[in-house]
């Protein structure tokens, strides 16, 4: 037991002489410099209420003035970001009939939730952005925007 005490106690002196087991007090950044991780989301972005769509143009990006199933949108930079399905995702006012509003605007019901959300499909050759202006302008209608299909697991 002496004999450990011994060792323990000369590589503790060895280690001090040489610098090893010195402590120094380690740096924090002040809570006033400190960044959020969070990132700030209002909700109407996140449920694509301001959505701008763009598309590549001979001219560049630009704000798209039609869109049809199948375009493909694209990011501020030009890479590309989605692809429109055709269908519209549309929350509708309590007490209207999913079915009959779909058959008044001329488009076809393929899903409904229990809380008035639906998911409206138009015709092969419909203008998107057309019908998505018409949607938000019923009264009926709550939100509407359209629904896209991008590759999540490709980076951009």
């Amino acid at each position: 037991m002496k004999l450990s005490k011994l060792v323990l106690a000369s590589t503790l002196t060895g280690l001090m002489s040489c610098g090893a087991a010195t402590a120094a007090p380690h740096e924090k950044a002040p809570a006033e410099q400190a960044t959020p991780s969070k990132m700030q989301v209002t909700r109407a972005d996140f449920l694509g209420l301001k959505d701008q769509y763009l598309v590549k143009t001979d001219k560049g990006v630009q704000p798209a003035k039609s869109l049809k199933k199948g375009n493909e949108l694209v990011t501020d930079a030009g890479e590309p970001f989605a692809v429109l399905t055709g269908k519209l995702v549309v929350k509708l006012a309590e007490g209207v009939s999913a079915d009959e509003f779909a058959k008044s605007m001329d488009l076809r019901l393929d899903w409904q939730s229990s809380n008035q959300l639906v998911l409206l499909s138009a015709a092969a050759d419909a203008d998107l952005l057309g019908l998505l202006e018409r949607l938000k302008a019923n009264p009926q209608v709550l939100r509407a925007k359209l629904d896209r299909a991008a590759n999540k697991q490709e980076p951009m």
